[in-house]
């Protein structure tokens, strides 16, 4: 906690779904400082009891965040340093939205956030035992992959935008 202290933006409860697509009820945290995973003993809402914290994932971590399109409420993120978590949520957007606050506070910059239009993100996660065949180099091949995937993606809304602003103003004649 030194030299600031870590607080709370964001509390709530979610489905992690684990390598073998097995849902989990979770409750994920994010602070300041890190997202974290506590498993759940019992109770709903106020009452929910808590196991023990599973996972902590530091802020800087977190390359990208991939998410559905669809009504699926999937997203993931992609920490290439250790291993990706795949997550269900109603709250998937706001979710997204804290993270991102919190990401820009501390790297200066809004994290990848990839979006794509398939159900399940089963085939975007590298799960913890590919990440402990993966070398340095297959590491920082993903976060340029990550990198490259976010460029084309801007590219591609900055045409629309383009063809969008070409169509109003043909309307507006």
């Amino acid at each position: 906690n030194f030299p600031e202290q870590e607080s709370i933006s964001l509390s709530v409860e979610l489905i992690k779904i684990n390598k073998r697509s097995k849902e989990q009820e979770r409750t994920m945290i994010i602070t300041n400082k890190a997202v974290y995973h506590l498993s759940v003993k019992n109770g709903k809402g106020r009452d929910r009891k808590y196991k023990k914290v599973l996972r902590r994932i530091s802020i800087e971590g977190i390359v990208a965040i991939t998410t559905s399109c669809t009504d699926s409420n999937e997203f993931a993120f992609h920490i290439p340093q250790e291993y990706d978590t795949r997550y269900k949520s109603k709250y998937k957007n706001i979710i997204i939205n804290v993270l991102t606050i919190v990401y820009k506070k501390i790297e200066g910059k809004k994290p990848i956030v990839i979006k794509t239009p398939y159900n399940a993100l089963t085939s975007f996660i590298t799960t913890k035992d590919i990440a402990k065949k993966q070398s340095k180099e297959d590491k920082l091949r993903r976060i340029e992959s990550y990198v490259q995937t976010q460029t084309l993606q801007m590219e591609s809304h900055a045409a629309e935008r383009e063809d969008n602003n070409s169509l109003s103003s043909y309307y507006l004649y």
